[in-house]
């Protein structure tokens, strides 16, 4: 029971981890995009 809510708990940070990294990528692509414009 543990363990799988662990597994089911790292998940969901790694996603949210991962999920922040590529807003804050698309974010400066954009920017750099308006900049260039």
């Amino acid at each position: 029971m543990m363990s799988k809510i662990h597994k089911i708990f790292f998940n969901n940070i790694k996603k949210s981890i991962y999920g922040s990294k590529n807003k804050y990528f698309i974010t400066l692509k954009m920017l750099i995009n308006n900049l260039f414009i």
